[in-house]
């Protein structure tokens, strides 16, 4: 999976599949509802890539601090 500016350099798929001698790809990036169109390239496929995990892991560990068990384990943990 090729991404950045540097994977549509003219001929890029075609080196990294015989130097590396295996299936290549140019890596666009996730299409998101109100994303600007602007986006939709290999050069922001890194970084709209790492937005959405940052997004999914505070959204599940906002998740798991609201659980039950890990109220309880709060209030245990405050009696000792």
């Amino acid at each position: 999976m090729l991404t950045g500016g540097g994977a549509m350099l003219p001929g890029m798929l075609d080196v990294t599949e015989s130097q590396l001698r295996v299936p290549a790809r140019i890596g666009y990036p996730v299409r998101l509802s109100q994303m600007p169109s602007e986006l939709n390239h290999p050069s922001y496929a890194v970084a709209v890539g790492m937005l959405l995990y940052a997004h999914r892991t505070r959204t599940t560990r906002a998740a798991e601090d609201n659980s039950l068990r890990a109220r309880l384990r709060a209030m245990l943990a405050s009696s000792f």
